[in-house]
């Protein structure tokens, strides 16, 4: 019979790999950040895990994900149930959540409703020729003007989950103009290499100049770079080895 328990340091092993057994590239250390930084459940079955769930709580509203049934024990409802164990927590807050193609039927059937795209950029970086100065690694001083730009382009804020993203090891850059930061993106070690992401920024102009900043600093790594189609960058990021 699947239980459904709090998720603790002694499950990570086995999400990590009912990670891998899905092909996703989370590493172990990954999966501790991500649990040190929120909640989760995990779904066992006698003593084997077969589902994990993680959600965070910000003040305006909260996110979910790693959402992941072993493939041996789909069919049974267990990956619904770890979803209302997470909206259980999170009442009276809107939850978000990214999915994938196939993943979106489900999550109609629970209540989600389709609000946006991420689009997700990859490779190895073949860098920009010319640094742009305007953009460097942001301080504790431009912490401010990084959160109020995030909640502009989110609609809810999260400011004390950026700081801890900070805490444990994300990189804040930002383009200035005329002393204003105008936009901002976080960078930070995961999977196979480099993540960065989301870039937020006032137009799709300056979106592309962090981008190329950010991907001068990083040539020949490993680089996935999540964004917003409206942002207009699928036609910078491929000039820079990244694709979809």
């Amino acid at each position: 019979m699947v239980q459904y328990i709090p998720f603790s340091d002694m499950h990570l092993l086995a999400a990590h790999a009912l990670s891998q057994q899905v092909g996703w590239p989370h590493r172990i250390e990954d999966w501790r950040q991500m649990l040190a930084l929120g909640q989760g459940a995990v779904a066992v079955d006698g003593d084997t895990p077969v589902g994990t769930i993680l959600w965070w709580r910000h003040a305006d509203a909260a996110t979910l994900g790693m959402v992941i049934v072993d493939g041996a024990a789909r069919g049974q409802g267990i990956g619904a149930m770890l979803v209302k164990r997470a909206l259980k927590a999170t009442e009276g807050l809107p939850v978000f959540l990214y999915a994938t193609d196939m993943a979106l039927r489900g999550y109609a059937a629970l209540g989600f409703v389709e609000c946006g795209l991420v689009h997700q950029f990859q490779g190895v970086v073949d860098p920009a020729d010319v640094l742009d100065h305007r953009v460097a690694r942001a301080n504790a001083h431009d912490m401010p003007s990084i959160v109020t730009l995030d909640e502009a382009a989110r609609g809810w804020g999260r400011g004390p989950f950026l700081g801890a993203l900070i805490d444990h090891g994300a990189r804040p850059w930002c383009l200035k103009d005329g002393g204003r930061i105008q936009a901002y993106a976080l960078e930070r070690r995961a999977g196979r290499g480099r993540v960065v992401g989301p870039i937020v920024a006032k137009d799709s102009d300056t979106a592309g100049d962090l981008a190329r900043a950010i991907a001068w600093h990083h040539a020949g790594q490993f680089v996935r770079l999540d964004t917003d189609p409206e942002l207009g960058l699928s036609e910078v990021l491929p000039d820079l080895g990244l694709g979809v």
